[in-house]
């Protein structure tokens, strides 16, 4: 992987892709559909060249299994059977505006943490290097 900058761009951009979409109950599906094809390329890429990160990557496409399971009679009816299917009910987990808001602004701060956090760690290797070497360390 770390042969091609541009392979690894393009698998970083579809992982942040996959992470955002996965914040959300609307994209859950999508997102999950989307990581599940992006971890398998990743576990395939870790099997054939003997990475030790195999059960993880393998345990990742387990997880985006399990996010799909409550979707599956759709996504089947959909794709394999091509019938119609009403979509799925969107039952808020909170009742009451103040908890929906509240979890809401803890979810912005989470999120803003985490990715302000991974810049920073990640800002210096950066700037040191010229030729994209900072990918390669993945």
């Amino acid at each position: 992987m770390g042969a091609s900058p541009v392979y690894v761009f393009f698998a970083g951009a579809s992982e942040t892709l996959c992470a955002v979409l996965l914040l959300f109950r609307r994209t859950t599906t999508l997102g999950a559909l989307i990581v599940a094809m992006v971890m398998v390329n990743i576990s395939m890429l870790n099997l054939c060249y003997d990475v030790c990160e195999k059960i993880s990557s393998l345990h990742l496409v387990g997880m985006c299994v399990f996010l799909l399971l409550p979707d599956l009679r759709n996504l089947a009816n959909v794709v394999v059977f091509r019938r119609p299917t009403q979509p799925a009910a969107d039952e808020p987990a909170l009742f009451g505006r103040r908890l929906r808001r509240t979890r809401w602004i803890l979810k912005c701060v989470v999120i803003g943490y985490m990715v302000i956090f991974d810049l920073v760690a990640d800002l210096p290797r950066f700037l040191q290097s010229t030729s994209h070497t900072w990918c390669h360390g993945y």
